[in-house]
C-alpha cells in the first residue's frame, strides 16, 4: 500500500478499529499528510503557485514539526482564487467520472465541490459501522429513510450512495427510500413501508428527526411498533436532545442506536461519532469543570476520525482538516472551532477528574467498541454562522437589512445571532437587536424587519428555503430588541460577537 491508499475493504477497515493502538493511527495520520503535502505540491498546480506566493519550498517539509510552517488555506484564500480545473490533480477535470455538491453559497456564489468515489466509499463505511452496532442485531434487511434534503447538497446524496455501496458489499442488507426531508413523505413511509422490515433507520438533520419523533402520534405513529435507530448530520446537539428523541421515539439504546456524522461539502463524511465517543461526550457534559476544560462549555460535538481518511490539527482553536479528494485540500480551514485529542489524552482527562468512566463503559458493556482512534470536537462556527435544522443562517443577510435605512432610524445596525431549545428542545432562532440610544421599534417597525429578514433568508439561502419549507412559522425568527449598549449582547468589547 502506498501512502495515499486506503484499505479498500470494511472488514479489513473494522479490524484496524478493533486491533490498532492510537500509537497506529497517529504515525498513519502523520506519514498519509505529508505524502498528501508532497504529491499536491507537485500534481496540483494551484496548491504549487500557492506555497510558492507564500515562500515555501515544498522539498523542506519533511517532518510533521516542519509541516506546522504550511500556511492554512481556506475558500477565500485558495479555493475562490484560481480555476477549478487547476485546483485539481494534474490541473484537469477531464476523464474523471464525478458527482458535484454545493456549498450554501450564504456568503457569495456557491462553491462547488467535485467529489470522487473515494469519498462515497469512506462514508460507506462509516454507516456500515452504524449498522453493525445496532442494538438489535437483526440479519436485515434493514430499512433506511433518507431524510436529508435532496438537491445539490452533500447529505442526502452521498448517504444514498453510500448505503448503495453497503449493499453492493453484499454484508448488510438495506433498503433506502429517499423521502428527502418531506414530512409528509416521511410519515407515509413510517405507516406503509417500514413496518415491513425488521429494524428502521432515520437519517436526517436532528431538528427535523425531532419533529419527526414528535408530531408521530398525531399522524398515526406508534413508536414502540418500531425498531428504530436515528442518524444524524448537520449540527451539533446537546445530550438533553439526544435523550429527548430517543425516549420519545422508544429507542432501545441510544449510544448504540444513535451516530452523528461531521461531514463538509469539502471532504464529504470527515467524522463519526462511536458509541464510546457518545459515552464520553455524556461524562464531560455532566461535570462542569469538565466541560469547561475540554469544551469551553459549550456544546460540541465529540467524534472519532479515521486517519486514513482525513487528518484534523486545530491551532489556536481553529479545526483544520487535510484530505484527498478530487480537489486535495491540506490545512484547510472549514471555519469551525475546537480541537484535537488523542485516545489517551481523553481518558486521561477523565481520570484526572475523577471519573469513573472505565465502570461506565462496562456497565453500558461497550468493552467490544473501544477503538483507539483520535477525537475531534467541534462547536458551532462561533462567530460565523448559526444552525437551525441544517440552515447555515450567516449574519451577512441580516447585516444587510439593518443597514437599511426604514431601520436605521431606530437601530444601530449591531444584532446577535442564537438559536435557543424550549423546554421540549425545539429550535429556535433568535436575532437579538441592538437599539439606538433613546429608541424604541413600534410593533409595526419589529414585524416590518422580520418580514425583511425572512423575506432575505429565502432569497439569498437555499438551505434556509428548506427549512422553512418543512418548518413554516417554526422557522421564522424571532426578533428580541434591547437597550443602546446592553451589557448583555451589546457592552463596550473591542470586537462585537455577531453569534453566540
Amino acid at each position: 500500500m502506498n501512502d495515499l491508499e486506503i484499505p479498500y475493504s470494511s472488514d479489513e477497515t473494522f479490524d484496524l478499529y478493533r486491533t490498532k493502538d492510537e500509537g497506529y493511527w497517529r504515525e498513519v495520520g502523520e506519514r498519509r499528510t505529508l505524502a498528501l503535502f508532497a504529491r499536491a505540491a507537485r500534481e496540483v498546480p494551484a496548491y504549487a503557485d500557492f506555497l510558492k506566493k507564500h515562500g515555501i519550498e515544498p522539498s523542506r517539509i519533511r517532518t510533521w514539526a516542519d509541516f506546522q510552517q504550511v500556511p492554512v488555506t481556506d475558500k477565500a484564500n485558495y479555493l475562490r482564487q484560481y480555476p477549478l480545473e487547476d485546483l485539481s490533480w494534474g490541473g484537469t477535470l477531464l476523464g474523471k467520472p464525478l458527482d458535484f455538491a454545493a456549498t450554501s453559497g450564504s456568503t457569495g456564489t456557491p462553491f462547488y465541490f467535485p467529489r470522487s468515489e473515494q469519498l462515497e466509499w469512506q462514508c460507506s463505511t462509516i454507516l456500515e459501522m452504524f449498522l453493525r452496532h445496532s442494538s438489535f442485531q437483526s440479519r436485515g434487511p434493514v430499512a433506511v429513510i433518507n431524510a436529508f434534503a435532496m438537491g445539490p447538497w452533500m447529505g442526502g446524496m452521498m448517504t444514498y450512495k453510500a448505503f448503495d455501496l453497503i449493499n453492493q458489499r453484499g454484508k448488510q442488507p438495506v433498503s433506502v427510500l429517499c423521502t428527502s426531508n418531506n414530512k409528509p413523505a416521511i410519515f407515509e413511509a413510517l405507516r406503509h413501508w417500514a413496518t415491513h422490515f425488521p429494524e428502521v433507520v432515520l437519517c436526517g438533520y436532528p431538528p427535523l428527526i425531532k419533529d419527526v419523533v414528535d408530531e408521530g402520534a398525531r399522524e398515526g405513529i406508534d413508536w414502540q411498533r418500531f425498531h428504530l435507530r436515528f442518524h444524524f448530520a448537520a449540527e451539533a446537539f446537546s445530550e438533553d436532545f439526544r435523550h429527548y428523541v430517543a425516549k420519545a421515539a422508544c429507542l432501545k439504546n441510544l449510544l448504540l442506536d444513535t451516530m452523528s456524522i461531521y461531514g463538509s461539502a469539502d471532504l464529504g463524511a470527515m467524522a463519526f461519532e462511536t458509541p464510546w465517543a457518545i459515552l464520553m461526550r455524556e461524562l464531560i457534559t455532566e461535570d462542569a469543570s469538565l466541560s469547561d476544560v475540554l469544551f469551553k462549555g459549550k456544546t460540541a460535538t465529540l467524534a472519532q476520525f479515521n486517519p486514513f481518511f482525513v487528518q484534523f490539527e486545530a491551532p489556536g482553536g481553529t479545526v483544520l482538516v487535510s484530505g484527498n479528494n478530487t480537489i486535495p485540500l491540506i490545512r484547510y480551514s472549514l471555519g469551525d472551532v475546537g480541537g484535537v485529542l488523542g485516545f489517551s489524552e481523553l481518558t486521561r482527562a477523565l481520570d484526572r477528574q475523577g471519573v469513573a468512566w472505565k465502570g461506565r463503559i462496562q456497565e453500558a458493556g461497550l468493552e467490544s467498541y473501544r477503538y483507539e482512534l483520535p477525537f475531534v470536537y467541534v462547536h458551532e462556527r462561533s462567530d460565523f454562522a448559526v444552525s437551525l435544522c441544517g440552515a447555515k443562517i450567516f449574519p451577512e443577510t441580516i447585516r444587510k437589512i439593518l443597514i437599511q435605512e426604514s431601520f436605521q432610524r431606530f437601530c444601530t445596525g449591531k444584532f446577535t445571532l442564537l438559536v435557543s431549545h424550549d423546554e421540549k428542545q425545539n429550535p429556535h432562532l433568535e436575532v437579538h437587536v441592538e437599539c439606538k440610544r433613546g429608541g424604541t421599534a413600534a410593533e409595526k417597525q419589529e414585524l416590518d424587519l422580520q418580514q425583511a429578514i425572512v423575506a432575505a433568508l429565502l432569497r439569498e439561502n437555499a438551505e434556509y428555503r428548506s427549512a422553512y419549507e418543512q418548518m413554516r412559522e417554526k422557522a421564522l425568527p424571532k426578533l428580541v430588541f434591547w437597550p443602546f449598549e446592553h451589557p448583555l449582547h451589546f457592552g463596550p468589547h473591542a470586537k462585537h460577537k455577531w453569534i453566540k
